[in-house]
């Protein structure tokens, strides 16, 4: 007889949450690009070659927009069971309709400002992370072409006195070195100050989500402690917001690169 099924912990969802939403802003990214693409095209006028690439892009843009429709309803019921989740039946019991009347309203534009809140920093969290990557990838871009030209230089040193077809090899190799370097240079200073202001960005949407917390906090001790069994929709509702900041943050933590230095500038190691 086999084992039943391992329920998910509300951590394990939240992370799969996260990497949902991080994927339907690939998708966004991907659908925005594709029709600038064909916009592109549009703008050159009809020719064969126009065509195929038109129609090519079409098929690619309905293929996104079923992708996007597909990850939907997952979403949607991850983000439920995460509501529903243990350690925290208490609070999903049935509730009581005068009281989901009374604070429907304003629970519900709370609940959805706390959700953009979340998903705007997952996003966040996504661009930071590519941002990161590609940091890393010119430190080491940097690195090869240093030690490269370094070696280009010595031997020219070794070989001053002589002007052979080899030197005036050597000289041009040196040259498209030093061409690349400075090039991987000004794109390494780029893409630092784009991080720098990414950080900054992330920063001011966790101080809102800290900020949407400290609100719900406040709101949940003015309801003072519950005295129903079960509690009233205000307590559930509140409980169930504050779980989920909970939830994204401590992903979002455990997930996050501990790499800016006290002053607040981003350090990559080289790496070979």
């Amino acid at each position: 007889m086999g084992q039943p099924a391992k329920i998910p912990e509300p951590e394990e969802l939240t992370l799969l949450l996260i990497k949902l939403r991080r994927r339907q802003a690939e998708i966004s990214s991907l659908q925005e690009h594709t029709v600038a693409q064909l916009m592109a095209l549009g703008i050159e006028g009809p020719n064969a070659k126009t065509d195929v690439l038109s129609h090519h892009l079409q098929r690619n843009l309905i293929y996104l927009d079923k992708q996007t429709k597909e990850n939907e309803p997952l979403i949607f019921m991850i983000h439920t069971m995460i509501e529903n989740s243990a350690p925290r039946p208490q609070l999903y019991q049935q509730i009581n309709p005068e009281d989901f009347k009374d604070s429907c309203l304003n629970q519900s534009t709370d609940e959805a400002d706390v959700e953009t809140k979340l998903s705007r920093l997952c996003e966040k969290d996504k661009v930071l992370r590519m941002q990161e990557e590609k940091l890393q990838q010119l430190h080491r871009e940097k690195h090869t072409l240093e030690t490269a030209l370094l070696s280009a230089s010595q031997e020219l040193g070794e070989q001053r006195s002589s002007n052979t077809a080899a030197t005036q090899s050597l000289v041009q190799q040196r040259d498209v070195l030093q061409s690349g370097l400075l090039s991987t240079c000004r794109e390494l200073s780029r893409v630092t100050a784009e991080l720098e202001r990414s950080c900054r960005e992330s920063e001011r949407l966790e101080a809102d989500v800290t900020l949407a917390r400290t609100n719900l906090l406040e709101q949940l001790e003015a309801l003072g402690s519950p005295q129903t069994e079960p509690p009233s929709q205000q307590h559930i509702q509140i409980q169930k917001e504050l779980w989920r900041i909970q939830d994204v943050m401590e992903a979002l933590s455990k997930n996050r690169p501990q790499q800016r230095t006290e002053s607040g500038e981003y350090e990559k190691p080289i790496t070979s």
